[in-house]
Order: structure tokens, then C-alpha cells, then sequence
């Protein structure tokens, strides 16, 4: 991926930016497959997905939604782990589900790109979405 030119106009620019992160597409699985193949992780994934707080069956919203706060968690530290494998196509996903250019990822402040991927682990489905992309 070619390093952005960072000037302090584009690092503020980045800064107050206002992001609106876009619901998973079944497009989105294709990238994210590639994603979990570069990052070697499809085996964590998979122990993850068996993990007893993944595995049962939530019985409210608040469940649920706890379920994908744990998940989202563990997985962030697999990802961020392992991220320099995969810099331009999780740039290129977190810019498409942000609906930015892919060479402002880097810029962002740490908060931003932080709310990128909490936006894309607390959408619904995304454990369903993520058992797909691991298989």
C-alpha cells in the first residue's frame, strides 16, 4: 500500500471527519475471507467461534448484544495482532464501511478508526456473518 502523504492539513481533515459505517454486504464476506487467510488466523476464529460465550443462544437483545461486545474483543486482539499482514485490505474495508478513500485510513485519529471497527462489530449478524468467512 503507498504511504499517504501525511500533512498536518490531512491528518485534520481526517479529524473531523463524520463517519457513518454501512451495514455488511455479502460482498463484504469475499474481503474478509482474505482478510482472515492473510492474518492466519481461520484456526483462532474457529476456537473463538466455539467459545462457550459465543456458542449459546442468546435469549435477549442484551445477550446478544454482549455476545458480539465479547467477540468483537477478542477478535480485535487476533487482528491487531497480526495487522501488518493485511494493511491494505483492512484499510480497504474499514474505508469501504466507512464510505471513505482508503488512503485516509492511516491518517485517522485512533478514536476514529476505533469507531470503525466497533461499528462493525456491533452490527447484528456479525457472528453469523464471521462463522461464514471463517469456514
Amino acid at each position: 500500500m503507498a504511504k499517504a502523504k501525511v500533512t498536518q492539513a490531512a491528518v485534520a481533515a481526517a479529524a473531523i471527519l463524520e463517519l457513518n459505517i454501512r451495514g455488511l454486504l455479502t460482498q463484504d464476506l469475499f474481503t474478509i475471507s482474505k482478510i482472515i487467510k492473510k492474518l492466519n488466523i481461520r484456526q483462532e476464529l474457529g476456537a473463538l467461534l466455539d467459545d462457550p460465550e459465543i456458542k449459546k443462544q442468546a435469549a435477549t437483545k442484551e445477550d446478544k448484544a454482549q455476545q458480539q461486545k465479547y467477540m468483537g474483543l477478542q477478535l480485535g486482539f487476533m487482528i491487531v495482532e497480526n495487522m501488518h499482514q493485511a494493511e491494505r485490505e483492512l484499510s480497504q474495508l474499514m474505508a469501504d464501511l466507512a464510505g471513505i478513500e482508503p488512503d485516509i485510513i492511516p491518517l485517522l485519529p485512533i478514536g476514529k478508526t476505533i469507531e470503525i471497527i466497533t461499528g462493525i462489530f456491533s452490527q447484528e449478524g456479525i457472528v453469523d456473518f464471521l462463522k461464514l468467512a471463517a469456514r
